[in-house]
């Protein structure tokens, strides 16, 4: 076994969990998987906290490329290395490792990267960190209000500029 006492905990519910809950029977994988159920939103960073890796696995297909998983922000934002499906919608917003995210095309991907950060602590440590800085920098409140500032000066800028060209 490539990591032995790795232990998945899925949070959440929906339509696939008895699915879920069959293929983890008929591989003897219930010591090592937990699927909580629903859990309500103010318990998320609980669950944040106990991972050591958080993952966010999808089938690439039309309907999936374009989605945005807000919560893989979270896990940047908490400073969690993320492995994930490189879904446009995400990648867009968080590139890759320097923003805290390792993109793969599909399952046997993510295995082995999962599998890699969880023996490179060192590696794990630099995606979570960079991961965190990313977020707070680019959309934490000051980050934010730069941007929102930048926004209102051009607004500024363009409305002096065409008060002078109708003056003129």
């Amino acid at each position: 076994e490539a990591a032995p006492r790795a232990k998945l905990l899925i949070v959440g519910d929906g339509p696939q969990r008895p699915e879920l809950a069959r293929i983890i029977a008929g591989l003897g994988l219930e010591q090592n998987v937990t699927i909580t159920g629903f859990q309500p939103y103010p318990t998320m960073p609980q669950y944040l906290n106990l991972a050591t890796i958080c993952i966010n696995p999808f089938l690439l297909s039309e309907k999936t490329m374009d989605i945005f998983p807000a919560k893989i922000m979270q896990y940047a934002a908490c400073g969690k290395a993320t492995v994930a499906t490189a879904l446009s919608g995400i990648t867009s917003v968080l590139p890759g490792e320097e923003q805290g995210v390792v993109y793969v095309r599909d399952g046997a991907e993510m295995a082995r990267e999962v599998i890699s950060l969880l023996k490179s602590p060192e590696r794990r440590r630099k995606i979570g960190e960079a991961g965190t800085k990313f977020v707070r920098e680019t959309y934490g409140y000051r980050g934010i209000a730069e941007q929102l500032e930048e926004i209102l000066n051009k607004a500024i800028k363009e409305k002096k500029d065409g008060a002078k060209a109708s003056t003129n």
